[in-house]
């Protein structure tokens, strides 16, 4: 007897042979995929059957590079700026006034909204002032029941003397924002010892949620904390994260790429997951290749802060593992990966004037195996195959925008839109989402969640004085 079957469903297995299988089944047993194929061979019954008629059932989407938490900054606080324009005015004074209840607030709508759109596992960043912040994200994502990598982010390099002046004047465009006196720079030691505290809290064979190391990127980390960083992944046995190549600033620090100084102390890595990756040379995406590194793709967010456009085709061809992500819930401002495809499918068309230079089929697999095999799950997500972990997502197909359907990866970066398609989630074994029904928030906790939401933002825009566009705006009382 197994615990959960679909039945007549389209199944896309995303499978070594990328196997489709019309009117087909699925079961579950516990948290593992213990059978799939044809209706015609099903054998044993279920304590729950879905009729999947109708329906795609497919592997659960990864989310390989977020912010999450700052969501509670969208809504109009963030747009039409350039990076150090948004970082500065807007996502560092308030990320500084955010209060516990606004982290659990925050962390709970950003699950929310991915759940929706089909997403089943994040890589989650974010480096809060306290431990405590830390733990309450941790622990929202574990009652989700979502998984979740948290890279617990770091800066250990106070600001250059020849960025100083520059940033000052960043500033001084928004002069009533509450701006973050200082550096946000911590002691190495101090960043090494919470992140392994929390390793040793959180990280288990068994648990949902884990916790890698996260320096900020070569610009905004010394030496001594990018390199033991990578001590501490070896040790734990975990991957490692950051931020690499989306702007030219390193070029002007070390008259070398960020990706050549890296390699120059030892610091390329087949643990390494890197996001956006913009300005990337030849010899860059060479030496990427060479050490295995993971890279993970938002080109939403890299086009919303004008930073550029990654040289994904390139990568592609050179074999390098990819992957893709929503990055800052307010620097996008969507926590959608089937968007993210859809963007990464055009813009790269675009950029090189190559309809063939990135395909439909490679994007899906960036969402889901190429995603898996970009945060070392390989082997128990990302597809859907027997023995692997019970992650996976079922949407609706009978739908106008839908129609007509003739070739599957096609009509998942082109024609879907997340939220409108998926209504049921499926991870490691637990439905979270069932007939667009949330199974960890009741419909009563999550009407107060986005009005909880709505006052959290506006009191965190208050304390930090947050910039507001004069036209168009929504009076504070309306959604609260």
């Amino acid at each position: 007897m197994h615990d959960l079957l679909v039945t007549n469903a389209l199944i896309l297995t995303m499978n070594g042979t990328r196997r489709i299988i019309e009117n087909g089944f699925l079961a579950i047993k516990h948290d593992k995929i213990v059978d799939i194929g044809s209706m015609t061979k099903l054998s044993q019954k279920a304590e729950k059957v879905i009729d999947g008629k109708g329906k795609l059932v497919m592997p659960g989407l990864i989310n390989a590079h977020s912010h999450g938490a700052d969501v509670l900054l969208r809504g109009g606080l963030s747009q039409d700026r350039g990076l150090y324009d948004w970082l500065h005015n807007v996502l560092y004074p308030g990320m500084q006034a955010y209060t516990l209840d606004d982290v659990k607030i925050g962390t709970t709508l950003f699950i929310d909204e991915a759940i929706r759109s089909g997403i089943t596992t994040i890589v989650e960043n974010e480096d809060f002032p306290s431990i405590e912040n830390h733990r309450i994200l941790l622990n929202t994502f574990k009652k989700s029941g979502m998984r979740a990598i948290f890279g617990r982010m770091f800066n250990d390099l106070p600001t250059p003397p020849m960025l100083s002046d520059y940033y000052h004047l960043i500033k001084s465009k928004s002069p009533n924002v509450k701006h973050v006196e200082g550096d946000l720079v911590e002691d190495t030691k101090n960043a090494m010892n919470e992140i392994e505290v929390l390793m040793r809290e959180y990280n288990s064979a068994e648990s949902m949620v884990q916790v890698w190391p996260s320096p900020f990127g070569p610009e905004w980390c010394t030496k001594e904390g990018l390199q033991a960083s990578f001590e501490l992944a070896r040790k734990r046995e975990t991957g490692i994260t950051m931020h690499l190549s989306e702007t030219q600033m390193s070029q002007r620090l070390f008259g070398v790429s960020a990706t050549e100084y890296l390699n120059s102390i030892n610091c390329l890595d087949p643990r390494l997951l890197v996001a956006h990756c913009i300005w990337l040379n030849d010899r860059d995406i060479r030496l990427l290749k060479e050490n295995d590194v993971k890279i993970a793709h938002q080109p939403s967010a890299n086009m919303y802060l004008a930073d550029g456009i990654a040289p994904i085709p390139k990568m592609l061809a050179a074999g390098i593992t990819i992957g893709l992500g929503t990055d800052d819930a307010n620097a996008n401002d969507s926590v959608s990966i089937f968007n993210e495809m859809r963007v990464a499918s055009l813009i790269h068309k675009g950029n090189t004037q190559d309809p063939k230079c990135i395909t439909s089929e490679q994007v899906l697999e960036m969402a889901t195996v190429n995603g898996a095999k970009a945060i070392g799950m390989e082997n128990s997500i990302g597809t859907l195959e027997v023995g692997k972990q019970a992650d996976l997502i079922i949407l609706n197909l009978n739908l106008p925008h839908l129609r007509p359907i003739h070739h599957i990866p096609s009509v998942l970066s082109y024609q879907t839109r997340g939220g409108t398609e998926v209504e049921t989630v499926i991870v490691n074994g637990k439905i979270l989402m069932y007939d667009k029904k949330l199974t960890w928030l009741t419909e009563s906790e999550e009407e107060k969640l986005l009005k909880d939401a709505q006052k959290s933002s506006i009191q965190i825009r208050d304390r930090a004085n947050l910039e507001l566009p004069e036209n168009y705006s929504v009076r504070k009382t309306f959604f609260t």
